[in-house]
C-alpha cells in the first residue's frame, strides 16, 4: 500500500465518483485482500467497487475485497482519506473529496504544483504533494542488505516531488540498527543505536538523519531522530525537527513527535506518509490527583506538533456552558509531551461536574500552516466517581 494524504486520485482517467469507466486496454495486476493476485484489465470503476476482466471472464468486486495497495491506486475516496482509514475512522467520516484529474495509468505524471507567486493564501503546504507510486520494499536496491522476517520499514514523503522520499528500515539486531534505504542507494547507510547516560536503561538512541527538500518553493531542512525502548523493541519514537525557509527568506520552525508506524511484509506495498498533513486540535478531560485536567495537542497525522524551544505559541481556549456563559478562558502554553503526546494542560476547577459545555480553541501556526480553529462538545465528569 502506498500512501498520500492529498486531494488526488479518484476513479479511472478523470471520471467523477459514481460514474463507470469504459474498458481500458492496459493490463495490470490487482491484489485481493486474501493475497490472490489477478492479472487483467479494468472494465469499470464505481463508488461500489471495480469490475475486472481476466481473459474472457469479467467479474465485479466490492472495494473491501481488494488489498490496501490496490484500493489506494484505484479507489479515489480511499486514496485521499488514507490518514482517516489508517486511524480506523468510519466511512461517513472520510470527507476528503477525490480528484478527477488523477490518472492511475500514470501516477507520476501529474500537474506541477503552482509557483509560490501564483499560490493563493488558502493553499497550504499539504496541498502541494505530488502522487507517489507504490513501493514494494523487496524491490528497493538496498533492501537485500537488511532483509529479514523481523525487518520493519517506514517511508515518508518529505518534499513535494514524488521521489522526495525518506525510507528507513530497522533490521533485527543487537544493538539495534537503523538503515537508510531512500533516497535510493545500492548500499544503505547503517546507524547503530547507543544507550546514553544518565539513564541508559530506558531507550536506545539512534544518530540523527537529515534530509533537505523543496515543497512549493519553500526549502525544507529536516532532522529525524528515532529512539527504541530497551525492554520492548517494537516501541519506537520519532522526533522530526523542521525548518522551512520561504521565498523572501522568511523562516518557520516546528517539531513533530510521536510513535513511528512500521510495516513488516517486504512483498506488500508500504504506505508513504507525507510529512506535512492538515493539522487538527484534540482535547480530552482527565482526572488527575482527584481533579479534572484539560489535556490537548496539535496533531499532524500521527504526530504531535510543537513550536521550537523558546517560542511562545499558546492555544487560546474558551469553554461556555449551555447558556453561552464563559466558564473558562485561558491561553494554554505548550509543555513537554507526556507519554501519549499531549502538550497542553490546564486544571478545570471552575467547571461544574456532570455538566455539558462547548469548547472553542484557536492557535496561529504561522504564515505557512495558517490559523487553526477548533470546536467540540465537552462533558465535565464527576472526579469523585
Amino acid at each position: 500500500m502506498t500512501r498520500r494524504f492529498q486531494r488526488i486520485g479518484v476513479l479511472v482517467v478523470g471520471l467523477l465518483p459514481g460514474l463507470i469507466a469504459p474498458a481500458i486496454s492496459a493490463e495490470t495486476t490487482f491484489t485481493l485482500i486474501n493475497g490472490v493476485v489477478l492479472t487483467g484489465e479494468v472494465a469499470s470503476v464505481s463508488d461500489a467497487g471495480m469490475e475486472i476482466q481476466v481473459g474472457r471472464t469479467k467479474r465485479a468486486y466490492p472495494w473491501v475485497a481488494f488489498a490496501p495497495g490496490t484500493r489506494f491506486r484505484f479507489e479515489g475516496i480511499y486514496r485521499t482519506n488514507l490518514e482517516g482509514v489508517l486511524a480506523g475512522r468510519a466511512p461517513e467520516e472520510l470527507t476528503q473529496p477525490a480528484d478527477p484529474q488523477y490518472d492511475w495509468l500514470n501516477p507520476d505524471t501529474q500537474p506541477q504544483e503552482p509557483a509560490p507567486t501564483e499560490r493563493s493564501s488558502d493553499v497550504r503546504p499539504y496541498h502541494l504533494y505530488l502522487p507517489v507510486a507504490p513501493v514494494i520494499p523487496s524491490a528497493l536496491p538496498a533492501w537485500r542488505n537488511v532483509a529479514g522476517p523481523q525487518t520493519a520499514i517506514a517511508l515518508f514523503q518529505v518534499g513535494g516531488a514524488s521521489n522526495s522520499v525518506l525510507g528507513v528500515a530497522f533490521p533485527e539486531a543487537n544493538p539495534p540498527r537503523l538503515a537508510r534505504l531512500l533516497p535510493a542507494d545500492n548500499r544503505p547507510t547503517i546507524l547503530t543505536a547507543t544507550r546514553p547516560e544518565p539513564d541508559p536503561s530506558s531507550w536506545w538512541i539512534f544518530p540523527p538523519l537529515s534530509m533537505n527538500a523543496d515543497l512549493g518553493g519553500s526549502a525544507l531542512q529536516t532532522t529525524w531522530t528515532w529512539r527504541q525502548a530497551v525492554d520492548h523493541r517494537e516501541t519506537r519514537r520519532l522526533v522530526v525537527e523542521v525548518t522551512a525557509t520561504h521565498p523572501g527568506q522568511h523562516v518557520e520552525q516546528f517539531s513533530l513527535h510521536g510513535d513511528s508506524t512500521l510495516l513488516r511484509n517486504s512483498e506488500l506495498t508500504v504506505p508513504i506518509r507525507p510529512l506535512i498533513v492538515p493539522p487538527t486540535l484534540a482535547f480530552l478531560i482527565r482526572i488527575e490527583d482527584g481533579g479534572p485536567v484539560l489535556t490537548g495537542r496539535v496533531r499532524m497525522g500521527g504526530f504531535t506538533w510543537s513550536p521550537p524551544e523558546g517560542v511562545d505559541a499558546p492555544v487560546s481556549v474558551e469553554i461556555k456552558d449551555a447558556k453561552g456563559a464563559v466558564a473558562f478562558s485561558q491561553r494554554i502554553p505548550h509543555v513537554a509531551p507526556d507519554a501519549e503526546g499531549y502538550t497542553l494542560r490546564a486544571p478545570l476547577t471552575e467547571l461544574a461536574a456532570n455538566t455539558a459545555y462547548t469548547l472553542s480553541a484557536r492557535i496561529d501556526l504561522g504564515a505557512w500552516l495558517g490559523v487553526l480553529e477548533f470546536q467540540q462538545a465537552l462533558w465535565q465528569p464527576d472526579p469523585r466517581r
